[in-house]
């Protein structure tokens, strides 16, 4: 019964230090970088979003103003999706609350913007909305 026993405790010692010295641990301490040629966005500004020393028009004023646009591009060879957001970037300046502030994508009808989602943000601001998401298939212009 003993030398059943010594073997038993044998036989984990010797699994036990084989596992140790062969298993193999590996941690990753520099950041993940990828690179792709393939999808590119241009911007085309014909007027910067600022609310400063503005009033309240209606929706066929705002339509008459120099909008905002940009256009994203997808030069791959596959579909690729994308996210456009709109984010608020921060200021010394009074704030118009949300619920005052209309957005119109593509000359839709426009939606307040306290309504869009809230979203991780990817600038240095202060909020993040998502206003749309889509797939542009290869070789597609999107203008907004």
């Amino acid at each position: 019964m003993i030398i059943g026993i010594l073997l038993i405790v044998a036989i984990l010692l010797v699994t036990g230090v084989s596992y140790a010295i062969w298993s193999m641990t590996l941690t990753q301490e520099s950041t993940n970088v990828v690179n792709t040629a393939c999808f590119k966005i241009n911007f085309i500004e014909e007027n910067e979003i600022t609310l400063q020393n503005t009033y309240p028009i209606s929706d066929e004023e705002a339509k008459e103003l120099t909008p905002y646009t940009f256009t994203i591009e997808n030069i791959c060879n596959t579909n690729a999706t994308y996210q456009i957001n709109l984010e608020e970037l921060e200021s010394d300046l009074k704030k118009l609350s949300q619920e005052y502030i209309k957005v119109s994508l593509n000359d839709a009808k426009g939606k307040i913007l306290n309504t869009y989602e809230t979203v991780e943000k990817t600038l240095n601001s202060i909020l993040s909305k998502k206003l749309t998401t889509g797939v542009l298939k290869k070789g597609v212009k999107r203008l907004n």
